[in-house]
Formats: structure tokens, sequence, C-alpha cells
């Protein structure tokens, strides 16, 4: 099921939530669009904030593993989500941890800022530093789930074949709102489904659902 939806009129929703197979971080006070975004994605909804900002599609990242914040997260807000997932905090400077960070339950792919070791015991899995078609942002141009991805336009074959193998996945390149190759700020997507911008065209949802069926 793919639902397009705004967040407070912006069509960005992907920078203020982040979610998993079994669980959904939220920007708190989005009334009864929880209900539609639990429906689309299948999973329980958390309001919560990182650092008191509702930007946690920017700041988490993660698998159904563990979820990692940065170290600026407060107590009240770890205490919370870590009632539905392990919550793992990365002391790094760097902390759009969700714009440098491709990850599933298979694998991930990390920007060469950050440090592999801390990621591959939080996340149990294969980690791999690199950039994605020259981007250190490599969370930032692409989405993925444990069966699909959808990538930056601007990605070379290569890179789409690597994204693949590492995450075990097949993937296209997509847009969404109209042309965004930024994909992540723009959706929530899961194995179950997902929540797209609000100007998302007709022709992009047709497309992302059909990478997303594989």
């Amino acid at each position: 099921m793919i639902t397009k939806m705004y967040f407070e009129g912006i069509p960005f929703i992907g920078a203020y939530g982040f979610c998993l197979d079994s669980m959904t971080l939220i920007m708190p006070n989005l009334g009864k669009k929880i209900k539609k975004i639990q429906e689309a994605l299948k999973t329980p909804v958390i309001e919560t904030t990182v650092g008191k900002s509702g930007l946690l599609g920017i700041f988490a990242t993660g698998n159904s593993t563990s979820v990692v914040m940065p170290y600026f997260i407060e107590d009240q807000e770890k205490s919370l989500i870590s009632e539905h997932v392990h919550v793992s905090v990365y002391p790094g400077k760097h902390t759009a941890l969700g714009n440098l960070v491709l990850a599933n339950d298979k694998g991930c792919i990390i920007s060469p800022l950050l440090d592999r070791k801390f990621f591959q015991d939080a996340l149990d899995s294969e980690v791999v530093c690199s950039t994605l078609g020259g981007f250190q942002t490599v969370g930032s141009v692409g989405a993925v789930t444990n069966h699909a991805g959808m990538l930056h336009p601007d990605l070379t074959d290569e890179d789409v074949e690597f994204v693949e193998e590492l995450l075990h996945i097949s993937c296209g390149r997509a847009t969404a709102n109209r042309g965004v190759g930024y994909i992540r700020l723009c959706l929530l997507v899961n194995s179950h489904g997902a929540v797209v911008g609000g100007q998302t065209t007709g022709p992009e949802l047709v497309h992302i659902e059909d990478i997303l069926e594989g």
C-alpha cells in the first residue's frame, strides 16, 4: 500500500520519520495522519523527537537489530524508542546519520565520514565505507527495504549493482515530489508499504510501486 501525504504542509516527509518493518518513528502532532501511516506501513507508530527535534529521518538510521541515534538524543527519547527496538548512540561529530547511512538487515553502506567498526557492531551486518555517485551522503541518495531499493537517477550502473550486491536487493532509479532525486527525504518505506510526499506525481508513484514490487 502506498499513501501520499504532507507533514504540516511539507512534502519532504522522509526528513521527519524513520521506519523499519517492525515500527515507525514519527515527529509529534500529526493527528489523524498517524492512522494512515500505520495502515500503509503496517507497524506501530511512535511519536517522538531526537534532541527535541522532529527531524527523525535526518538523524536516525539502522535496521531491525538496532536504531542508531546521534549523541545528543535525550534519555527520555532513548527510553521511549528502546521499548520497541535497541538503540545505539553514535558518539561521533557527524550527526546527520540518516543522510550518511544506507542500510537494511542484510548489509550497510556508510559514508567515509563515519566509523565502520561502530556500525558493524551496532547493526550486526556487513558494513562497507563508500561513496555513491560521488556523494558522501549515501543515505540521502537511496531508500531501501529488505527486498527492494530506490536510488538517485544520477547513480551509475556500477553504483546500482554495488548496492544490489551488498544489500541483497533489486534496485531501480527513482524520483519523488516532482523530480527530487534525494529519494529518502521524500518518503517512508518498509517491506509492507510506503508513504510518499504529497507532491509526488502519478508516474513517479507508479514507478515507485513497480520497484517495490520487484
